[in-house]
């Protein structure tokens, strides 16, 4: 076993870990810039039922990127040709933990608006904030969703990473 994986290396990985995090992070991007837009007008705890659901949908993913991301790091522990993905598994683990703790404020996010809906009788149910409030509720998950889709290219070598990373502190300074 030991000489064929030196004559024939096995996979390692990489590509499948990098596009699962890009992936990830599109889905993600994508969920927040609807839920911002939709938090922006009028909603009923319907819609906020329905982006709650998007958000427990978004954690199904990051579980898949954590075990793609698993088995990238398990098949260049004795892999010969191992350096290089070594080399890239803290860029991929310290990406992913990131992209976890945006889900995590995402759905908080949407479990504070979906509890926001239970203290409001049915027909004002979508001014429960003000607008003012809602807009800049808006406003931040648009540029928040910004910094998490340029995220993507970082992980999956789509894009050179210096020019990427510039992008993602673009987004973050216009957060902060």
């Amino acid at each position: 076993g030991v000489a064929v994986s030196l004559l024939v290396a096995p996979p390692l990985y990489l590509q499948p870990a990098g596009a699962a995090i890009g992936e990830l992070a599109e889905r993600m991007a994508r969920f927040a810039r609807t839920f911002g837009e939709g938090v922006e007008g009028p909603w009923s705890r319907h819609a906020a039922d329905h982006w709650m659901g998007e958000a427990r949908a978004v954690g199904d993913e990051v579980a898949r990127a954590d075990r793609t991301v698993a088995r990238a790091e398990e098949a260049a522990r004795l892999n010969p040709r191992g350096r290089r993905a070594r080399d890239a598994h803290p860029h991929f683990r310290s990406t992913l933990t990131g992209l976890e703790r945006c889900h995590l404020a995402l759905r908080t996010l949407t479990r504070a608006v979906l509890d926001r809906t239970y203290f409001v009788p049915s027909p004002e149910q979508g001014t429960a904030y003000t607008r003012a409030q809602r807009q800049a509720l808006g406003e931040l998950l648009a540029t928040a969703a910004g910094a998490i889709e340029a995220v993507a290219p970082i992980a999956s070598g789509g894009e050179p990473a210096i020019a990427a990373r510039l992008r993602v502190e673009e987004h973050l300074a216009a957060l902060d």
